[in-house]
């Protein structure tokens, strides 16, 4: 007995690119971001608050960029074979 189907589940998917593809710009950018500059004197208690502060923010934006590029490397990887 034959079932009948569409073209699209009887053809192979295409082959995936020979090359990996490039690093999103946007997450490549996002993750060369740097910490807080401190500078080499002592510093009073609302510096050391205001560099807390930044550095926490950069912190949180790398985590988010992190988790966006692995996002992207696993959907890369369920496509790639």
């Amino acid at each position: 007995m034959l079932l009948a189907g569409c073209a699209a589940s009887v053809e192979p998917p295409p082959p995936p690119p020979s090359e990996l593809p490039e690093i999103p710009e946007e997450i490549r950018a996002c993750l060369h971001m740097e910490g807080v500059e401190i500078p080499e004197r002592g510093l009073d208690a609302g510096e050391v608050e205001k560099f807390w502060k930044s550095d926490r923010r950069i912190l949180a934006a790398l985590g988010r960029c992190g988790q966006r590029f692995i996002l992207w490397y696993e959907q890369l990887r369920m496509n790639w074979r």
